[in-house]
This record gives C-alpha cells, structure tokens and sequence, in this order.
C-alpha cells in the first residue's frame, strides 16, 4: 500500500512545481489542458468580513447576459460565451478551504470522527503523507471527498437536441446535482460504498464505465446525459436553458433508469421510483420491482420534499441530519432558488455539499483513456441548514430486501423525530388520491 497515491498528493506535487492551472473551486488541470483562466480582484466586506468579487465596474452594469452565446460556424463557444464561463467561475469562487471543526463527520453512512475514528478498510486505503498535519481521520474524509463523481457545469459539448446550447453555464446546476446522487449509487452498486479513487485504481474499467454514463452528449452509451435527462422532460414542457424544480430532476432520473434497464443490463438491475406528497407506497414499489421480472432488484426511491415555507422549519433539523447516518441514504439535491447542490454529508448545523456551479471544456469520454481528474472534486462547501431553500429531494438506495425494510421503518425511528416525519409509508395510495392523480 505505500506505492499507491490519492490524485489528490499528485495535485499538490503539481502546485508546488508551478505545473498546475487553478479554477474556482481548488481544483486543476495541467498546465498543457485548454482551461481559460482569468484573474478577479477581491475585498473584503466590512460587515460581513467576507471575500466579495471586485469586478471594478458600477453595479448597474454587472448584471449577467440571460443566455449564453454560441459560435455556430466554429462549433465553439464564442468569446462571449467563455467570458460569461469566467465570470460565473470566478461569482462562485471558494477562496479558502472550508474550516472543519472538531465535532463529527458524516458522509453517506460513513463516520469521520478523532476521538473514536476506526481504522476500517476504507481508511487503510489513504496512502501514507508525511507532509501532512492533518489527522488520519480527516485524510480518510478528504479521501472519501475526492472519490465521490463529481459533474460541474461543461462548455463545448455536441449542441443539445435542436437548440443552439453547447453549454450548460448558468441553468444546468440541478440536472448536475441530479447525476451526481445516481452517479454515488451506481458507484456503491458496482464498486461498493467502500471504493476510493486511490492509483493504482484497481477498478479503473468499472470507474470509467460510470463516468461514460453521464457522457454529455447525445449517443445511446450515455443514457443519463444532460441531452437524454431533457428528452424526459418533455411532458414537462421543460427546454433547454429552463431551470427545474428537484422534483423534476427526480422524474427524470426515474424514467431514464427504468427505460435503460428495460433495455440494457449494465445497472446492475437497479429500477428508481419518485414519490410524491411525500408519501411512499409500498404497493408501487413492489410493483416497479416485479417488473424486472425477478424476486428482487435494486431500488432508488426518490422522495421530492417541501420542508417549510421560506426556510427548512427547524423540526426538521435533526431529520434531516441523522438521514447521512443511515446505509440506505444517498444523499439530497437542493441548495437555493436557482442554484442547486448535491449534499453528501454534514458536520454540527452545517451540511457538505458539492458545487456544480463551476465550468469545465467537455470531456470526450469514447476515447479509451480519457482524464478523470475533473470528475472529481477536492473540497466541499459547507453551507448552514439556514441558508437552505426548503424544496430539496431525498433518496435512498436499497440493495437488498433487507434494506428495504429499514427504509420503511425510518419514520417511525425515534432519533428521526416521530412527530414530524419527513415522509410517510403507506400499503396503498388511497383511491380517490389515485384518481385525481390519473385525472
């Protein structure tokens, strides 16, 4: 285990040789990748004592161009395209590292904690760093971080259905959340919650093939790609450049899944179910589950949850944090109006979420040995349960039948609030529900 190294040392080396291009969120590319950079001037605000971008032009004047544009004779990106990708990289800027206090983590079932840190299998996988000062619990978490999928904005991917959109700049933030939680449960399906993304990668052919999923483009090998995620939303009169609502995205998600199992098997048999009014039926998913034909199949259950009017009302505070204890949770996609994140864990009030809103060129995944690095992110941010919107979606993965029945019984766990549940389980959805639901 000494020879293998986390990506991530390998971009430190990088940083202190000068041989590394930074982005807007601590993340890199070599200096010979086609990354447009550019520098902001930053001060800090004196009431709130944070960083705010300078961009040294009057504020009737900053306001942001509504729609990218594109060349159509080069196929590119235009200059005002790539400059708009700059300036919403350098708005959503993280300049610092979030502060990691000594109180527990948790990501995705997984504790991260000083005091009582066991040295599990997954943690053994961290490779040695005498340069560190860092405890080896949090070199586990940063370990851990740096291995979810992660899927950021992308500029120059094949235009979107009949539209003019090369890019996804500035809307596509909750189709990117949304591929991030099933990227995280198709990992855990093939490679097991215990992967890390450490080189020697000894899974590297499964890590690829779930990365070609989500390839941006129209082709029938990325069937959860930002081209296929629209189509399925046509019902939904849902355009290229519109923003979605997480209940959108998770319809979406549904039907792409139960549409590429019904035709391929290289989803593990998994089939997805969206509840909605925050009711799970067990009658409908045991339906989705007999039509794979067999006694049991994987199953994601996607719940869409409204938790308060303005802010996420405090009784569901506790809730909503003990869900990253449980095996089954894959984590909830939600943030602020217009500006969503994938939330994969939480440490005190503050919940870890990862930021799409950051650009990056398309990555051509048909060649057989494309770069992964950006699909992996180095740090989280850490964002307040105050600051969240209350319209966000939860989702579980249940890979046995045993799992199953524990997702059942979470309502009514005492540690998760009896009183105020976040969703409900019922045999069968009432008849007259169902009627007006048809209607």
């Amino acid at each position: 285990m000494a020879a293998a190294r986390l990506p991530l040392l390998r971009y430190i080396s990088q940083e202190s040789t000068g041989s590394i291009n930074h982005d807007s969120e601590g993340h890199s590319s070599s200096a010979d990748e086609d990354v447009d950079d550019v520098s902001f001037a930053f001060a800090r605000d004196r009431a709130s004592g944070e960083l705010q971008l300078d961009l040294t032009v009057p504020p009737d004047q900053q306001a942001v161009p509504e729609r990218p544009h594109f060349s159509t004779i080069t196929g590119r990106p235009s200059l005002k395209t790539r400059l708009y990708c700059m300036w919403n990289n350098a708005l959503h800027r993280q300049v610092f590292r979030p502060h990691f206090s000594e109180a527990p983590i948790w990501v995705l079932g997984q504790y991260y904690h000083d005091k009582d840190f066991e040295v599990t299998a997954a943690a053994m996988l961290v490779p040695p760093d005498d340069n560190s000062s860092e405890p080896l619990h949090m070199r586990a978490f940063n370990c851990d971080v740096y291995s979810r999928f992660f899927f950021p904005y992308r500029q120059g991917f094949p235009q979107i259905n009949q539209s003019d959109y090369t890019t996804d700049i500035g809307w596509g933030c909750l189709f990117r959340a949304g591929q991030m939680m099933l990227a995280h449960a198709l990992c855990v399906l093939k490679m097991t919650r215990d992967w890390r993304y450490i080189e020697p990668d000894r899974q590297l052919d499964t890590h690829r093939s779930i990365l070609r999923l989500f390839d941006d483009q129209l082709a029938y090998h990325c069937p959860f790609s930002i081209h296929h995620l629209i189509n399925h939303l046509v019902d939904d009169k849902v355009k290229p450049g519109d923003w979605l609502s997480p209940s959108q995205i998770c319809r979406a998600l549904t039907r792409a899944i139960n549409e590429r199992t019904d035709r391929e098997d290289d989803l593990n048999g998994l089939r997805a179910v969206c509840t909605r009014d925050a009711e799970v039926v067990k009658s409908e998913i045991e339906l989705e589950i007999s039509l794979s034909g067999k006694p049991w199949c994987p199953v994601i259950i996607f719940i869409p949850l409204r938790l308060g009017i303005r802010d996420i009302s405090p009784v569901y505070e506790l809730i909503l944090r003990s869900l990253f204890t449980t095996k089954q949770f894959i984590g909830f996609v939600g943030g602020r109006p217009r500006q969503s994140l994938y939330f994969i864990g939480c440490q005190g009030p503050d919940f870890l979420g990862l930021d799409p809103h950051i650009c990056r060129t398309f990555v051509n995944m048909t060649e057989p040995r494309f770069p992964m690095e950006s699909f992996h992110c180095v740090s989280p941010r850490k964002i307040p349960i105050t600051s969240l919107d209350p319209t966000l979606s939860i989702a579980f993965l249940c890979q046995t039948r045993e799992d199953l029945e524990a997702f059942y019984a979470l309502p009514s766990d005492p540690n998760m609030h009896q009183q105020s549940p976040l969703y409900t389980v019922c045999a069968r959805r009432d008849p007259r529900t169902l009627k007006s639901f048809v209607e």
